[in-house]
């Protein structure tokens, strides 16, 4: 299906179209033209082929046969293209856009300025209707009218009209996707977590994930942005046509000369899918799975599906399965969460659960479609809940938080809906953070005027007989807090002679002058690595003389963070 798009200038063209036309009087009684709905629709304003209302005009007189119905917009024309031939093999009908009047279906044939539906035959009290007709309302702004008008001549003379009937409103479709913790805990709040203490998955099938890394929510900006693919009441509430072949099922069509003989397109007026949005991720550990709920159900009637893409390019949604055109999107990847969904041949999902997503390259994009809603319910939304699981010392450095970037899709793509490009800014999900040993130093002095220095050891104690520690390297750096503090007084990185970082089984030392001249007072040693262990050691004068005086003493490990009112060191 490919889409046929052209822009309407309104003033100007509608002058151009009707400046040979004779406006005699209007002998057909038409009305004052009314919309279905009758409100006229909301139109997304990311959607580049929102389906406006329908015009319908109602005329009490009779214009018998040859009639020109012709109907120009204030906006981009952008419905998708048809080709329809009728039995002399001519192509009559380049729309989808159709006119329905006594019970005849009509095709129109889009040009620069207008649809246009020749040899159009109006009973006596003839209700014109005009379904289908998207416009590219990302080209508008916020707030705008979209306006149609209908012209009918016969002969070149004008026998009826209707001008600047409001058939849309644009206006924002959906509000900008935030993070938020899905955990039930008063404070919400993303789980971030430490390589040492990973986060693995389950080794039992789970129906629920009960605490999740973090959630992406949802929320649509008014009722109805959310529509589901298939067709379904009320129009407002699906992405499809108001006439397709699904709600009118063996509908035939006409064009100038007759019946329209090719074969109707099973997407005639339907759309490829529901609403639908990227989940664009970065920052993906090469060593971890992010895991995504194949259903979400959200506030009132909304429901999302995962989508895949299958092994032959068509796109699939659990317990929708409407094939997408669009090829390009990349599939999801199969690790088996136990208990979660896995895949059919053609990449659609046979069973419900979680579903895995790895990445080799930190980058992955995984889809999620509107398969329920309720356009009588305003802002519904949907929290999409992600697991982010991981082995414990999967890797020896920080791992920066998962990078979520939310959009309506597809963009650039003929399928219904489509939106426009759009770049929001990136959100952060779960973190995964070095392991730290804090080390406190409880009395430190360097005032070698006086002859004062400390000697600071620490050792990286994750080697040893068995005994359950992991051996993991890491650097050391220093907060002071007291009197000639150095500036910055934390973050201080160790001196040259301190080796860096230290390897698990060995120990490094320095001496405080070193790098705190003229300090005293208290030092935190934070070293990214788990049991590390240390020991000061006082000086004053040089070892023999007559006023030399040295003590040692064990550094405490800060266990708990964050800290108690009442500490125990637990040393």
């Amino acid at each position: 299906m490919s889409t046929f798009s052209t822009k309407i200038f309104g003033l100007i063209g509608g002058a151009m179209l009707f400046s040979s036309l004779s406006f005699g009087a209007t002998s057909l009684g038409c009305t004052a033209a009314t919309t279905a709905p009758a409100l006229p629709l909301l139109l997304r304003a990311e959607d580049t082929a929102a389906m406006v209302s329908d015009m319908v005009l109602t005329c009490a007189g009779s214009a018998g046969a040859a009639n020109t119905v012709i109907f120009t917009y204030n906006g981009t024309l952008n419905s998708p293209a048809q080709t329809l031939k009728d039995a002399t093999g001519s192509v009559v009908g380049n729309t989808e856009i159709t006119l329905q009047t006594g019970g005849v279906n009509y095709v129109g044939t889009a040009t620069a300025g207008s649809i246009t539906f020749s040899n159009v035959t109006i009973p006596a009290g003839g209700v014109l209707q005009i379904s289908n007709v998207r416009v590219n309302s990302s080209l508008l702004a916020i707030g705008v009218n979209v306006t149609g008008s209908m012209i009918i001549t016969q002969s070149g003379t004008v026998t009826g009209t209707a001008s600047g009937i409001n058939v849309g409103y644009v206006v924002q479709g959906f509000n900008a996707a935030v993070i938020q913790s899905v955990s039930t805990a008063p404070t919400l709040k993303t789980v971030n977590y430490t390589i040492c203490g990973g986060n693995p998955a389950s080794s039992s099938p789970v129906a629920t994930i009960t605490k999740p890394s973090f959630g992406i929510v949802l929320t649509e900006a008014f009722a109805g942005a959310y529509k589901i693919g298939t067709s379904g009441p009320p129009q407002a509430n699906t992405e499809a046509g108001s006439f397709n072949v699904t709600t009118n099922p063996g509908f035939t069509l006409t064009g100038p000369n007759g019946a329209i003989t090719s074969t109707i397109p099973a997407a005639y007026g339907n759309a490829t899918h529901g609403t639908r949005f990227a989940v664009a991720l970065t920052n993906v550990p090469q060593n971890a799975t992010l895991w995504f709920p194949i259903t979400v159900t959200g506030t009132n009637s909304v429901v999302m599906k995962l989508g895949t893409q299958g092994a032959t390019g068509a796109f699939k949604v659990a317990a929708d399965n409407s094939p997408s055109s669009n090829s390009n999107l990349p599939a999801v990847p199969t690790p088996a969460y136990p208990g979660a969904g896995s895949l059919a041949g053609d990449g659609s999902i046979i069973s419900t659960g979680w579903y895995g997503v790895t990445s080799t390259t930190g980058t992955a994009t995984v889809y999620y479609d509107v398969t329920g809603a309720d356009n009588t319910k305003p802002n519904e939304s949907a929290t999409i809940p992600v697991l982010e699981t991981f082995a414990a010392n999967a890797f020896q450095t920080a791992q920066a938080a998962v990078g979520v970037t939310v959009t309506p899709a597809p963009t650039g793509s003929t399928d219904i809906p489509n939106f426009a490009a759009q770049t929001p800014a990136a959100l952060s999900g779960s973190a995964i953070g070095l392991c730290q040993t804090n080390l406190l130093f409880s009395y430190v002095l360097a005032v070698p005027s006086a002859g004062w220095d400390t000697g600071i050891a620490i050792s990286n104690t994750g080697t040893d007989p068995g005994l359950g520690a992991t051996s993991t390297s890491g650097t050391c750096a220093l907060n002071f807090y007291g009197t000639g503090a150095p500036t910055p007084n934390t973050g201080v990185a160790t001196p040259a002679s301190f080796t860096s970082p230290v390897a698990s089984g060995t120990t490094s030392a320095f001496q405080l002058s070193q790098v705190a001249s003229g300090f005293s007072g208290y030092i935190i040693a934070q070293c990214n690595f788990q049991f590390a262990h240390g020991f000061a050691y006082i000086i004053q004068g040089a070892p023999g003389s007559p006023n030399f005086s040295s003590m040692g003493y064990i550094a405490n490990v800060i266990v708990a963070s964050p800290r108690a009112a009442t500490e125990s060191l637990g040393q």
